[in-house]
């Protein structure tokens, strides 16, 4: 009896919980999280532009196979969609490679737009690659995307020093 009561009062305590700040997602002005955002290798790069409405991007990337290692290769946005915090693309496909994403853009760790971390785009990534008969594998991955620190609100903030 005493373990039921027990339990009855650690429910009880646990519906009462207000959660805290850090456990509640902070609202994204979406307007606001046009950028350029980190991808996978350092030099990489994801670039979101919302403008009018429209989702505008690319994915700058080094090439991995025998004709472009090393090259910097640009896949951009074929289908791109945001809807509240959610973003879907899918990237034209170039050296036949292409990525489908899926996941929500949410406020970073960043304290101000200066810093890095500012956004973040979390989700699951998809990369597509074909091979000589043109058949594609994939291979998903959970991913983060952090923003990069934007030059312009700290150079004004610099300036109003």
């Amino acid at each position: 009896m005493l373990l039921l009561a027990l339990l009855a009062v650690a429910v009880l305590a646990a519906a009462d919980r207000k959660p805290k700040k850090s456990e509640v997602a902070e609202p994204v002005p979406l307007q606001q999280v046009s950028g350029i955002y980190s991808f996978l290798r350092e030099g990489e790069l994801l670039e979101l532009n919302i403008q009018e409405g429209r989702i505008i991007g690319d994915i700058q990337r080094f090439g991995s196979g025998p004709s472009d290692g090393g090259v910097m290769l640009t896949h951009f946005f074929e289908n791109a969609a945001l809807n509240h915090s959610q973003l879907e693309f899918t990237t034209k496909t170039v050296h036949g490679v292409y990525y489908a994403f899926t996941g929500r853009v949410e406020r970073g760790e960043g304290k101000t737009r200066a810093q890095e971390d500012y956004y973040r785009i979390t989700g699951d990534l998809t990369e597509y690659t074909s091979d000589a008969a043109k058949k594609f594998s994939a291979r998903r991955r959970e991913v983060t995307f952090k923003s990069s620190p934007d030059e312009m609100v700290g150079d004004e903030a610099a300036e109003s020093k």
